[in-house]
């Protein structure tokens, strides 16, 4: 298994004191139990101790050099493990790092159904369906993400929640709870940190749906403009990002589906009807192609840190950028 150690700046003394100490070991346990699964297919120490341990020292140190609470987006395609990353880099700079930390979704931002539906019928059919730019409220994501930032040590904040399974917002009462003030803003989404395309680019389908449905390029324009001025103002508040990228896109399908029966009724208690067929997968997919595919062969070169899974959904290998790229 290959090691994020060698990116980050620490003496050997210093780590094997770090992974022999009682706090280390202890946390280590904490992981292992809340997230079983990983630890039933025997990944799960190797991955906390030469993924998750070490890439939560970078974050950290970078926090440091931040010197106010720093956002770390965290990107990547449908499947990639998003949002299990989001969670145990929480868990540890919380646990082991005593850092405050809010994480949020780009997902819990999307436009109510009845504001979709305004934006099909004023703009294109098409984005009735949640996921692409333009599906988002971006005001509100930086009106929060610059409240987060600000939040002092007796103010609290809540944090929007959309419901996938009714394909809504959730009503303000369910939303989550955040006391400041933070030392870490995690924010993971598909398509964050995401740049738009050249307009030559947007003329051939890259599917059915866009060749099929799009013909006029309507819908993929609006896309691309709301990534060219809205979403570029929303991902300039990220400080550091991380990407992880597929080995290529046919794998996204491929771990949406897997992701999809991880979410069964018996699993997670949700209801039947909330779940997903194979067919309507692979349609739903098509919605993220084209900026999924740009993201893989132009996302490596302007994110801080850049992880490469391989075909068993690892870590293959790294690419940390030596400085900020703007």
């Amino acid at each position: 298994m290959v090691s994020f150690w060698n990116y980050i700046d620490i003496r050997n003394e210093e780590k094997n004191e770090i992974i022999t100490g009682t706090k280390f070991l202890e946390l280590k346990e904490q992981i292992l139990t809340d997230y079983s699964s990983l630890a039933r297919q025997n990944l799960l120490t190797g991955l906390f101790l030469n993924f998750y341990l070490p890439l939560c020292i970078w974050i950290s140190d970078k926090t440091k050099i931040k010197g106010s609470p720093a956002v770390i987006g965290i990107s990547g395609a449908q499947g990639t493990g998003k949002s299990t990353l989001t969670r145990i880099c929480k868990s540890i700079l919380t646990d082991y790092f005593k850092l405050n930390v809010a994480a949020i979704s780009i997902d819990d931002f999307y436009l109510t159904r009845n504001e979709r539906r305004e934006l099909a019928e004023e703009v294109h059919p098409l984005f009735e369906t949640r996921g692409v730019p333009g599906t988002h409220d971006t005001g509100m994501a930086i009106n929060l993400i610059r409240s987060l930032k600000n939040l002092k040590t007796d103010q609290t904040i809540k944090l929007p929640l959309f419901n996938k399974g009714t394909d809504d917002r959730m009503p303000e009462n369910c939303w989550t709870i955040v006391n400041g003030d933070l030392d870490v803003i995690i924010f993971e989404g598909w398509c964050v940190g995401a740049r738009h395309q050249r307009g030559s680019e947007l003329i051939k389908p890259v599917n059915s749906l866009e060749s099929q449905k799009d013909r006029n390029c309507i819908w993929r324009k609006y896309v691309n403009n709301k990534l060219k001025y809205e979403y570029k103002s929303l991902f300039s508040e990220i400080d550091f990002l991380i990407y992880i990228c597929v080995p290529r896109f046919e794998k996204v399908y491929e771990w949406r589906v897997k992701q999809e029966k991880d979410r069964s009724p018996l699993k997670s208690g949700i209801e039947e009807n909330a779940l997903m067929t194979v067919s309507e997968i692979r349609h739903f997919i098509m919605y993220y192609e084209r900026l999924t595919k740009y993201m893989i062969n132009t996302m490596p070169f302007v994110s801080d840190v850049t992880i490469y899974l391989n075909d068993n959904h690892l870590p293959g290998k790294f690419k940390v950028l030596a400085k900020k790229t703007e």
